[in-house]
């Protein structure tokens, strides 16, 4: 594997991680519990 494509990967799982990661950040701690609803707006 060349220098480049080498770097494509690491970089591309340090963003998969860091944006997986980020949705757990401000999760309700009743979530696991699987009573909590979740509000998605793609409007703002």
């Amino acid at each position: 594997m060349n220098r480049e494509a080498r770097e494509f990967l690491r970089h591309t799982v340090a963003t998969l991680a860091y944006r997986c990661g980020k949705t757990l950040w401000d999760v309700p701690e009743n979530f696991k519990d699987g009573r909590s609803r979740i509000e998605i707006n793609f409007w703002d």
